[in-house]
């Protein structure tokens, strides 16, 4: 008998886990459209030179974005993550986005 490996968060976990977590979380679009979208649409960049200019995520920011408001419990609907540990060389735009995830 042959068994997948699954890994989560950098460590090996059982296939019965796996399934066990795919049932306690499902990922909401709705939720991490409208994160992503908050950005888009209300935040701009204020120093040049895109100043005035909408924030329009990169794409590694935006799966984070999504990622941290899109998954959800099953049980209540409450978001998965509460906290976010982003650790991004300097000059990344990571205080830009943790300011935008601060405001929403």
């Amino acid at each position: 008998m042959t068994r997948s490996t699954i890994y989560k968060a950098g460590k090996r976990i059982s296939e019965a886990k796996a399934k066990k977590d795919k049932a306690e979380f499902y990922f909401d679009d709705a939720s991490a459209n409208r994160a992503v979208g908050f950005f888009e649409k209300y935040l701009c960049h204020v120093e040049a030179p895109h100043a005035g200019k909408p924030f329009i995520l990169e794409g590694w920011q935006r799966q984070i974005v999504e990622d941290v408001f899109g998954w959800k419990r099953a049980v209540d609907g409450t978001r998965r993550y509460r906290v976010v540990y982003l650790e991004v060389p300097r000059k990344n735009g990571k205080s830009t986005l943790g300011a935008g995830l601060a405001l929403y």
